[in-house]
């Protein structure tokens, strides 16, 4: 099995990020490749799990590093380019959800693992999980709010502290950490709530 997701970032990962932070900041396009290819798969993979659609996860992506690009000099701090860039893209799925009045989908079948109670939040859609398992899952996350929804994905899928989550969501990090734990809560109580009535 994988290891947890690592929250926050180390000493030389910061110190990486700063040094092309600043150098961006000349719109040197070479230079903000580097960030294109250390961020372009997380940030892709954290948009497939909060939108279910690949090409749309694709097209965000792209669209949140080309506003990044555009909008480098408004980065107040350079050490804090992964938290602002996720704000963009999480601003962005907002846009389109908005637009398409349409209700998120999130494929989470990783959260299985916390609910049986095993303490990961790793389960990948490649694992063996059954069809009907997914189906309640999916079901369980219908019902939860979207501001959990999106509070626990910052958290468990893209590993963010719930300092960087208050920054991104514009809160407190008590409140995001109080989100991130209600969250938690409520799924667990909405799943064996439905997993004990289908056994019935």
């Amino acid at each position: 099995m994988n290891p947890p997701p690592r929250h926050g970032l180390d000493h030389d990962a910061i110190h990486s990020e700063r040094r092309l932070s600043t150098a961006s900041r000349t719109r040197d396009a070479d230079t903000f490749n580097e960030f294109v290819d250390q961020y372009y798969a997380p940030l892709r993979r954290y948009l497939l799990r909060l939108t279910g659609d690949p090409e749309l996860a694709a097209d965000l992506t792209q669209e949140a590093f080309l506003k990044a690009y555009s909008r480098i000099e408004q980065l107040a701090d350079d050490g804090a380019f992964r938290p602002w860039l996720y704000r963009i893209a999480l601003n962005l799925a907002r846009m389109e959800f908005r637009r398409r009045q349409r209700r998120r989908v999130l494929s989470l079948e990783w959260l299985i693992e916390s609910v049986r109670g095993i303490g990961h939040w790793l389960v990948r859609p490649d694992d063996m999980v059954t069809v009907p398992t997914r189906d309640l899952v999916q079901q369980v996350l219908d019902e939860l709010s979207p501001t959990l929804r999106e509070a626990l994905l910052l958290h468990r899928l893209a590993g963010f502290t719930s300092e960087e989550i208050a920054r991104l969501l514009n809160i407190s990090p008590e409140a995001a950490r109080k989100r991130v734990t209600r969250a938690v809560q409520r799924f667990q109580a909405l799943y064996h709530e439905r997993a004990g009535a289908r056994e019935e």
